[in-house]
């Protein structure tokens, strides 16, 4: 085990003591987290602000990997699709992605599960968004284009 020095992500006072670009650490951070999660499948599964640690020399450490997840390329490929669903306001594709990511019981998920999913959906995201949101009755791989990324 080794001791890390730095300041806590949450002080507020650190970071100008130590010139650092709290916007910079913030995007190196998600892209360094985007990375892991979308490339590797490897994500920390316990990331608040007590097991993160900005450095002085504007790196972030993360701590206490007790508690990590691993995600297959199948799931990787439906979170992308959930996500590009969610802002093309694809609802049908965003639910047929979110019950590919859940577990069910039997070969596939009921009707009314569909349907409900469908509904929330719609009353959640759709209701309040100002454009008329897209159906599509076809399930999309938005992440096919991707895949050079992935």
């Amino acid at each position: 085990m080794e001791r890390i020095q730095g300041f806590r992500i949450t002080d507020t006072d650190s970071p100008l003591k130590y010139n650092v670009d709290a916007k910079a650490l913030l995007k190196k951070g998600l892209d360094h987290h985007m990375e892991s999660l979308m490339v590797h499948g490897l994500f920390h599964a316990d990331p608040h602000p007590g097991n993160m640690l900005v450095l002085p020399d504007s790196r972030l450490a993360l701590l206490d990997f007790g508690s990590v997840g691993w995600l297959s390329p199948k799931s990787r490929n439906s979170l992308v699709n959930l996500f590009l669903s969610l802002i093309s306001q694809d609802y049908d594709a965003l639910v047929e992605e979110y019950l590919e990511l859940s577990p069910r019981s039997g070969k596939s998920h009921s009707t009314q599960t569909r349907d409900q999913l469908a509904r929330e959906a719609f009353f959640n995201h759709g209701a309040l968004s100002r454009s008329k949101p897209k159906r599509n009755s076809g399930r999309r791989n938005h992440a096919r284009s991707l895949r050079p990324c992935l």
